[in-house]
């Protein structure tokens, strides 16, 4: 064998051996070392996030009224209407009751407000926290527990306030003051900063801007004493004084008149033709009445007329 061919196959054999020991390594590398990438998968499409479900809507608090005698109106935009069993009220509605007229409404399951004769009522709010009301006159309250719900009833000006949760009794709002008489449960009577309990068999009043009165028993008989204090022959009709328990409502020919502290009470009533009667009325917390008449003093016209009648009726 020539040299150039020994070279040539030595050149082969090396370049072999390179080979195979390239491709062990390969092998070595692929099946011992190596680790293919792991393929991804593929993305997905996120799902969607729920949205939130709706609040649900705010109930609507309305009283109900179940029952009507004589006339009864409620405010409408146009002026007053009159009242009709079924009507629902709402906050910022009121209705008024004539003289001999009432109505009942129901707020919730179980609560019920009797309005009776020469009352209005306004709905000042009506929630799951509050049932809000302004009365002048006279309401009978019978309110049944609720969670922590609270009934007020306001009097129309001097920001005494009736609360209870669960009481039966009544209001009488006169306008210069509140008060209460309970029959069952207690009420509290709020006024000028301060707060008396009212319990089962008590009453008590507060007057306009001053704070409320301590509760005492309800009395068993309704007060009114009156007189008329006119002389005879005097050019009015009556001067009508008397007295009515503290916190009453009163009226002198279907006019309310103003109590003092003690329930006591001055008016001068003027002649009208044919007149001869001064009717005196008293509501108490109660809701009870009582009424008394008082007769007009003379006419001086009259009087004179009369005795210039006598004189003549002795002439020769």
């Amino acid at each position: 064998m020539s040299r150039t061919r020994k070279q040539t196959f030595r050149a082969v054999l090396v370049a072999l051996l390179v080979l195979l020991l390239l491709g062990g390594a390969r092998w070595v590398f692929l099946h011992t070392i190596y680790e293919p990438p792991v393929e991804a998968p593929a993305p997905q499409a996120a799902a969607p996030v729920p949205l939130p479900a709706p609040a649900p809507a705010p109930v609507v608090q309305e009283a109900v009224v179940e029952s009507v005698t004589g006339r009864v109106e409620r405010n409408m935009a146009d002026g007053w209407a009159n009242v009709t069993v079924g009507d629902r009220l709402r906050a910022d509605d009121s209705l008024r009751t004539s003289r001999g007229a009432k109505t009942a409404l129901r707020i919730g399951d179980n609560s019920r407000l009797t309005v009776t004769e020469g009352s209005q009522l306004t709905i000042r709010e009506l929630t799951e926290q509050v049932h809000r009301i302004k009365v002048r006159g006279n309401v009978f309250v019978d309110y049944k527990p609720d969670g922590k719900r609270v009934l007020r009833i306001e009097n129309e000006e001097n920001g005494a306030v009736a609360e209870a949760r669960e009481a039966r009794f009544s209001v009488l709002s006169t306008g210069t003051s509140l008060a209460i008489a309970t029959e069952t449960g207690s009420v509290d009577l709020k006024s000028k900063d301060q707060v008396i309990h009212v319990a089962s068999g008590e009453e008590a009043f507060a007057r306009a801007g001053e704070a409320p009165r301590p509760s005492a028993p309800i009395p068993t008989d309704v007060l009114l004493k009156v007189a008329n204090a006119a002389a005879a022959g005097a050019s009015f009709c009556a001067d009508v004084e008397g007295s009515a328990e503290a916190g009453s409502e009163v009226l002198v020919d279907g006019q309310p008149v103003e109590l003092d502290e003690q329930g006591r009470f001055s008016v001068r009533v003027p002649r009208a033709a044919g007149k001869r009667i001064v009717q005196v009325e008293t509501r108490d917390a109660s809701g009870r009445s009582k009424t008394s008449e008082v007769p007009c003093v003379a006419d001086p016209a009259r009087i004179k007329d009369l005795a210039i009648r006598w004189k003549r009726s002795r002439s020769p």
